[in-house]
């Protein structure tokens, strides 16, 4: 008899940490099972390491939203809890945006005005190389000493080429 009630207060305690816990377990799985499968994707083609984080990325957010949701605490405080990580989120879209957008408009902006093309040799402030890329957000150039250097379209709109 004592047995039994020693067991049950036992499972009434820890029953509030059984969502929470396979919750927690279920992202850790998650994130092993992607590390898994960008490790084989990455001996068959080239390392896509934009799209391993951004992947990473949404399952850390998915988790931390359903752990969060599956917390034995109040509707109000899971609410508060919700608003402060979507306030963070925010924030740092904020505060990254500028460069980017900025980046990619010089981006356009260079690629429109047709400055320099691939193989063009080219000198930027300090360095002077030739172009080897030119992306949405940078340009690669290849140094006089054979190291590839990546300069931020931004800025190469700044300085005269």
């Amino acid at each position: 008899m004592i047995k039994d009630i020693s067991k049950q207060k036992a499972v009434n305690f820890l029953e509030p940490f059984f969502e929470p816990g396979l919750t927690l377990i279920l992202i850790i799985l998650f994130l092993i099972l992607n590390a898994w499968i960008f490790k084989k994707m990455k001996t068959v083609q080239a390392p896509t390491t934009i799209t391993r984080r951004t992947v990473f990325f949404l399952i850390v957010l998915i988790g931390t939203l359903v752990f969060i949701l599956s917390r034995p605490i109040e509707q109000n405080i899971k609410g508060q809890i919700l608003s402060f990580l979507g306030i963070i989120i925010s924030a740092g879209i904020a505060l990254s945006s500028t460069t980017v957008l900025g980046n990619l408009i010089a981006g356009i902006m260079n690629n429109s005005m047709n400055r320099f093309r691939n193989g063009d040799l080219i000198r930027v402030a300090d360095f002077q190389g030739r172009v080897t890329e030119k992306g949405a957000f940078h340009a690669e150039i290849q140094l006089e000493d054979s190291n590839f250097m990546t300069i931020p379209n931004l800025f190469i709109a700044k300085h005269p080429v």
